[in-house]
């Protein structure tokens, strides 16, 4: 299959394949994720096949026993995929072999493996938090909090905007894509060609062919950030109290689903078994019981196993009604879309794998009674009825990974139209500061676009910092203090390197922040006034 592909590296590294076919295409990737990223692409191939423990012993049985039931899913669903998925993870399996074949002085022993398109497939398929659902059963049941779940990180994420013709001076739609991730976050950018096929240019997942956040091809674009999707429900079944592992639902009695998945392990030159219990219902994966109670998570994203074909329809696609049908899948569960194409058009949607509840939202704080079927969530809310705009008329879209309702501020997106599950209204300063310098109804080119969104303005600076030196000076600083609240004073609220202060108030904030808490602004943000809140030191 080498024969098939041209690879062309530039300065920088980044891969340009040009391939004969699909699979030749997945082969390439594979072969250059494995030339750059080789034990990540490996190891992470590994555990997709539940073989970790194999290599470090019986502590990683947890998270075998679960890749094993995701690898079985892979196994079972792998044929009901297109024949271009296909051939895009056999192939990229191929090409990962191949390299391991002519470096094997690159690998430790253990990881000169063999890997198929049904290991790859495995990576993609999804499944509940039981975790985070096992916590909230347990501290329902207890009182007591297990570990503390950590919230999205303000800083975690990406920026994305698009200009409609009218905004921009080439009469092109432009899209820019500003991903906020760290270095390790395991990204890998690259262009794939295969004429009259594919022509593709993005970013990927390292040790995945086809883990898409955001690119283009000739026709249109894409990128995404981060949202907030409530995909699922903890619901409390009452357990049978004359049968054992069977609860009482519909009027009837019935049998909870076993299944033991054994793991081998090897430990100290030692080969043995263990061997883990899983229990489910037909509503989803049993996360906690005790003699009365049944808890048992429902999640969209349980078993799903289609991202990469919908990612590879996205990819090959020419119009934004393609693009739209391939979205239509809903095998994604989460990101905000912001989309442009070459025709003008722009276009925002916040999507998301949200449940039609037939109750109120139990968060993170309920389980939900289920004693019957109308009880418990059955369907999707279409594509079509997630919030999102198309081509504004002011011209532009933004997003950075707060809600959608102020994606533009001339269009205003209606919280009470969504239900209660669905993310509610807000706007960090962020996304203030982005709709600041969007608003205006200028013309742009690509490079002042570009500049725009390079602007090093603290936006919280703004909002703050006048207060902040009037409370220290009328605090009787000492010296040291009172050179610090001058230098902060003389600093243009800036972050460029040659602005002296930022650091000195960002580690400020930083601790404020700690000790304040949600209670940092004198006035806090609200719908009511969403470009000019929050303000002030409480």
């Amino acid at each position: 299959m080498a024969g098939q592909v041209e690879i062309r590296r530039t300065t920088y590294g980044i891969p340009h394949i040009r391939a004969e076919n699909i699979r030749a295409a997945g082969f390439a990737l594979g072969y250059v994720q494995a030339e750059d990223h080789g034990e990540r692409v490996v190891r992470g191939l590994a555990r997709s096949r539940g073989e970790l423990s194999l290599h470090f012993g019986a502590d990683s049985a947890d998270v075998d026993a679960a890749s094993r039931r995701r690898l079985r899913r892979a196994q079972d669903t792998y044929d009901s995929l297109e024949r271009d998925t296909r051939d895009v993870l056999a192939g990229f399996a191929e090409g990962v072999n191949r390299y391991i074949e002519l470096h094997p002085e690159g690998f430790p022993e253990w990881m000169r493996l063999r890997f198929t398109g049904h290991d790859v497939h495995a990576l993609g398929v999804t499944s509940a938090d039981t975790a985070a659902a096992r916590r909230l059963a347990v501290r329902i049941e207890t009182g007591q909090d297990g570990p503390p779940v950590l919230g999205r990180d303000p800083d975690e994420g990406s920026n994305a905007w698009a200009l409609a013709p009218s905004r921009t001076r080439s009469g092109n739609a432009i899209l820019l894509r500003n991903p906020h991730l760290a270095w390790t976050a395991g990204y890998y950018e690259a262009h794939l060609t295969v004429p009259g096929k594919l022509n593709f240019y993005g970013d990927f997942r390292v040790g995945s062919p086809i883990g898409i956040i955001g690119g283009f091809n000739e026709h249109l674009g894409w990128a995404t950030t981060n949202n907030a999707v409530d995909s699922d429900e903890l619901y409390v079944l009452d357990a049978d109290p004359n049968r054992p592992d069977r609860y009482l639902f519909d009027g009837s009695s019935m049998p909870l689903g076993r299944e033991v998945v054994t793991v081998p392990y090897r430990a100290n030159g030692v080969v043995g078994q263990v061997r883990r219990e899983f229990w489910s219902t037909p509503l989803g994966p049993v996360v906690h019981r005790t003699p009365q109670r049944i808890y048992v998570v429902k999640a969209a994203e349980e078993g799903e196993y289609r991202a990469a074909e919908q990612f590879l329809r996205m990819m090959k696609s020419k119009s934004l009604a393609q693009w739209r049908d391939a979205m239509r899948m809903q095998a994604r569960s989460s990101s905000n879309f912001t989309y442009a194409d070459a025709r003008g058009n722009i276009f925002y949607i916040w999507n998301a794998t949200l449940p039609v509840l037939p109750h109120a939202p139990g968060g993170d704080t309920t389980a939900i009674p289920a004693r019957r079927s109308s009880d418990v969530w059955t369907r999707l809310v279409p594509f079509d009825s997630l919030p999102q705009l198309l081509n504004p008329r002011s011209g532009y879209l933004h997003n950075e990974n707060d809600s959608p309702h102020y994606t533009n501020l001339d269009q205003v997106l209606d919280a009470s139209r969504y239900p209660a599950n669905h993310e509610q209204p807000m706007l960090g300063l962020r996304s203030q500061l982005g709709l600041e310098l969007l608003q205006s109804q200028k013309q742009y080119t690509l490079e002042e676009l570009i500049r725009l969104k390079h602007s090093p303005r603290m936006l919280l600076a703004d909002r703050v910092k006048a207060e902040l030196i009037v409370a220290v000076r009328g605090s009787a600083p000492d010296a040291e203090t009172l050179r610090a609240v001058e230098l902060i004073d003389r600093w243009d609220n800036t972050t460029a390197p040659e602005s002296r202060g930022g650091v000195l108030f960002e580690s400020w904030w930083r601790r404020y922040m700690n000790q304040a808490g949600s209670n940092a602004f004198r006035e806090p943000w609200t719908p009511q006034k969403p470009t000019t809140t929050p303000r002030g030191l409480a």
